[in-house]
């Protein structure tokens, strides 16, 4: 009895030693997970990729927020975030629902005319980045009918403004579309507010799409202690 109780003694302790590395493997794992949990927060600007001397590549399926790029020895077909430019072409059924959606958020009667204001994002965008400009993407798929698909990305042209802001503010794009935050740590709850200020700022100002828009709103903007002007039109 006594040579045996030395063995059980050790057993036992062996046991322990070992419930206990099992233990602190399993607490290390939970630090570990945790800590990737935190890091995947809304704020993750960190995964977002810069590229530089990036160039616009002439493609016939580019317009306002949609074109290819050379990035590096890299050809990217781009998504903007958090703007939507006016469609320039209909060729689907599910292209002319949008080109009416459009229409209706503008407030113009002929959606025809939608295409009038794609082109001109399309021109504004293709005049913005006639120099070489930079991309940040995490390579987030944004669909799409293009060869090999798209990704979303923000744009900086080489004076530093941003595409997305640069088309909202001047009335040729809604504050409108995926959200992210952005390559400076700034949320997109606070992108989204100062687009949406740009978007009214133009619309105040009938630039771009803001014309049409406004002339729906104007009898509620029009202030109630000044007579209305004469019905007639022009």
């Amino acid at each position: 009895a006594r040579t045996g109780a030395p063995t059980t003694t050790a057993c036992s302790a062996g046991g322990g030693n070992a419930t206990i590395r099992r233990l602190r493997r399993s607490f290390a794992l939970m630090v570990c997970g945790f800590m990737a949990l935190l890091s995947s927060g809304p704020a993750r600007a960190l995964d977002l990729q810069i590229f530089t001397d990036v160039r616009l590549i002439a493609n016939p399926a580019n317009d306002g927020d949609s074109f290819v790029v050379q990035a590096g020895d890299r050809q990217l077909h781009l998504r903007i975030y958090f703007a939507d430019c006016p469609e320039s072409v209909a060729t689907t059924d599910a292209d002319a629902k949008r080109v009416r959606e459009q229409a209706r958020y503008f407030g113009i009667t002929d959606a025809k005319k939608v295409f009038e204001f794609g082109h001109a994002a399309t021109a504004f965008t293709t005049n913005l980045l006639a120099q070489p400009f930079t991309i940040y993407t995490a390579f987030a798929s944004a669909l799409g009918r293009s060869p090999g698909g798209r990704v979303y990305a923000f744009v900086v042209t080489r004076d530093g403004h941003d595409l997305a802001h640069a088309l909202v503010a001047g009335g040729l794009a809604r504050a409108y579309g995926t959200k992210r935050d952005g390559p400076d740590g700034k949320t997109s709850e606070a992108i989204q507010k100062e687009l949406q200020g740009f978007e009214l700022e133009a619309m105040l100002e009938r630039r771009g799409c803001g014309p049409r828009r406004m002339q729906r709103k104007s009898p509620v903007c029009a202030p109630s202690n000044r007579r209305k002007p004469s019905p007639t039109r022009s």
